[in-house]
């Protein structure tokens, strides 16, 4: 498995997040925007900018078929976003966990299924089924 891979991923997405947060900031309390159109525009904010810095640092994606690529890595964070609410409601409803834990496993749950789609399905000719880099050249 491709140890700086995961890293560089989780370093994105901890950007991301970080941006997506204080954006919603902006657009929930200062611009006092309804908090989900707020949270929808944020997300769509984190994901354009994940997969760029995704596809250029840490997947190093020499793809020329970019639209055809990020309408797979928008299906894969869709998928995950799906995931991420159901694990979230599930917590909350079934086992009766505090949505800020709750949202803490859906949120771990979430960037495993972003790695693994990234991996399979986005930068696929980039990397194997264990995200090791094959240098296609």
């Amino acid at each position: 498995m491709n140890h700086q891979r995961i890293i560089k991923f989780l370093l994105v997405g901890g950007f991301s997040t970080v941006l997506n947060y204080l954006s919603f900031v902006l657009l929930f309390a200062v611009l006092r925007v309804a908090y989900i159109p707020a949270s929808i525009v944020v997300y769509c904010i984190g994901m354009v900018l994940g997969y760029f810095l995704n596809r250029t640092w840490s997947f190093v994606s020499e793809s020329k078929a970019i639209s055809k690529e990020f309408v797979v890595y928008l299906v894969v964070y869709l998928f995950s976003l799906l995931l991420n609410i159901f694990i979230l409601k599930m917590c909350v409803e079934t086992f009766n966990i505090s949505p800020l834990i709750g949202n803490v496993v859906a949120i771990a749950a979430s960037t495993v299924s972003n790695y693994v789609g990234c991996v399979l399905l986005v930068f696929k000719k980039n990397t194997d089924i264990s995200g090791l880099n094959q240098n296609k050249k």
